[in-house]
Parts: structure tokens; C-alpha cells; sequence
């Protein structure tokens, strides 16, 4: 039975925290995060400190002892005894060692992704990709972590719907305790282009083929589907397209071949689709 105006021994566990790592250390995997105690005090004051919803913290300062990677914390028995609050005495610490490993900070730089969806009124397209600045980030960490590290990425955002050109900032993700990232913010540019549907007859023609052979083809030319920003729609149609296949390039084991037709439009178009998806054809040797 306790009587609570006696004088007792007994255990109590604290938690650890080791402070002021020298620029460029990290705490490494391992650190302890607790000592054992053995203390003394009277029954009031012991089971007041072992029901304490918030236990004191114990607090070393990293110094040439701890560049070992451990320290006995029996040698700062004084130190404890009088960081600690309570009516009670600190006997031994029940804790051997206490081992702090660290390592080395490192930085680099990764590209930074933005992850944005992008609304948009009817009628309006994106003829480019958002452009996102700075495009990179500098993280720095353990290097072991850095190491499994190629591309960081901002939180999501979803824009408000666009009939025109727009900037955003964005923040980017920071929610790692081992990992710090420079800048925070980064800002995307948004351009939005009105747009029109076109299309275009393209013909087809095979190059290169060798004397005394012909390719006939089951269709001679392609109707191709397109976006088109309403300021260009003109200079698309003012220029006469034809898309070439060279006959080297054909797999004579297969009977038709898929045209490949984004070589044969400029960069501002979006591609709809074409018809037909396949051109069949037919290799013809004349005779000597």
C-alpha cells in the first residue's frame, strides 16, 4: 500500500530531444528518444510526475562528446536532476547510452512539377503547356533520401475557368520533417487561345521507290480533324501540305502502313483525328 507522505524509489521514462546540431548535420535513423530514470521522492510528488498528461522533455546540446554518435548520460546525472521539474530527486539514470547519429545535409536541385488542372470556357483551348517558374527547386536532406529524389512537385490547384491569359501562384510541397525546399511558391502561366475547327486534305505519296516497282495505294490521301487558333486559321489553309513515305520505311510484312501526320502540321494545331486510320496498300514488280 502507498502512503503518499512517504519517501519512495521508483522508474520514470522522459523523452529526449538532442539540440543544436551544427549547420549542415541532420539527426540520423536510430537516435534514442527516451531515457529511464530512477528517482525518489515522496508518494504525492512521484505519482504526480508518472500521470503528468505532458512529461518534461529532456534537453542535450550537441557537443565533441556526441560527434561520436553516443554519450553515457550518467555523466550529466546534475544536469537532469535539475532541467527536471518536480519534488522528487533523480538517483541514476537506468539508460546506458544514448545514441545520436547524424548525418550530413546535402542539396540539389529537381524539376518542379506542376499539378494544376486547368478550366476553360467553351470555345477556348491550350495550344501550349502552362509554363511553370521557377521550374526547379533546391531540396536538401540526408543524402541517402536526395539519392531516391528526381522531381518535386507543387500542391494541387484548379484554376478558375479561363477565357484568357492567366498567372497563379502555387505553393510547393513542404511537408517533410527531414527535407527542406527553396524556394515555396512557384507561379504558373496559363495562356488560353480561342479556337476553331478546321480540316485538311492531305495527300499521300511513297518516295523512293526502286526502278521497275510500284505502290499502289488503296487511298491517296487523308481528311485530317483540327483545332486551330482563330489568328492562324488563314496561314494553315494558305500553305499546300502533301505527306511523304519513303518506301524504305514501309514493312513489306504487313499490308498497309499508319500515316504519321503530326510531322506534317505546325506546332500551334491540336490533332482531332484523321481518316482512314490505316492506308492499305499494294507492292506491284513489273516485268523485265
Amino acid at each position: 500500500m502507498l502512503t503518499l507522505n512517504q519517501t519512495y524509489q521508483t522508474q520514470l521514462t522522459y523523452p529526449i530531444h538532442i539540440t543544436q546540431y551544427p549547420e549542415g548535420y541532420l539527426p540520423g535513423k536510430g537516435t534514442t528518444q527516451t531515457l529511464e530514470l530512477e528517482v525518489e521522492g515522496n508518494g504525492v510528488d512521484l505519482l504526480l510526475a508518472q500521470f503528468k498528461r505532458k512529461k518534461d522533455t529532456i534537453y542535450f546540446r550537441f557537443n565533441e562528446e556526441l560527434k561520436a554518435g553516443y554519450f553515457l548520460p550518467q555523466r550529466y546525472l546534475l544536469q537532469i536532476d535539475r532541467d527536471l521539474s518536480g519534488n522528487f530527486r533523480v538517483i541514476r539514470v537506468l539508460t546506458d547510452t544514448v545514441y545520436c547519429p547524424f548525418e550530413l545535409q546535402m542539396s540539389k536541385k529537381v524539376k518542379l512539377i506542376p499539378q494544376v488542372e486547368v478550366l476553360l470556357h467553351p470555345g477556348m483551348a491550350l495550344f501550349a503547356p502552362p509554363v511553370v517558374r521557377p521550374d526547379s527547386v533546391t531540396i536538401s536532406g540526408p543524402e541517402n533520401v536526395l539519392d531516391t529524389i528526381s522531381q518535386w512537385f507543387t500542391m494541387p490547384f484548379v484554376t478558375p475557368r479561363l477565357n484568357q491569359y492567366g498567372e497563379f501562384r502555387l505553393r510547393v510541397i513542404d511537408t517533410f520533417s527531414n527535407i527542406k525546399v527553396s524556394p515555396r511558391e512557384a507561379t504558373i502561366f496559363v495562356k488560353p487561345e480561342q479556337y476553331t475547327q478546321t480540316s485538311l486534305h492531305i495527300p499521300i505519296r511513297v518516295i523512293e521507290v526502286p526502278e521497275r516497282t510500284r505502290v499502289r495505294l488503296q487511298q491517296d490521301s487523308i481528311h485530317v480533324h483540327l483545332l486551330v487558333p482563330m489568328d492562324r486559321y488563314e496561314a494553315l489553309h494558305q500553305r499546300q501540305r502533301e505527306l511523304y513515305v519513303s518506301y524504305k520505311e514501309l514493312d513489306k510484312s504487313i499490308p498497309f502502313f499508319v500515316p504519321n501526320i503530326r510531322d506534317e502540321l505546325p506546332d500551334y494545331v491540336k490533332l482531332i483525328g484523321w481518316e482512314p486510320k490505316k492506308i492499305p496498300y499494294v507492292i506491284i514488280q513489273d516485268q523485265i
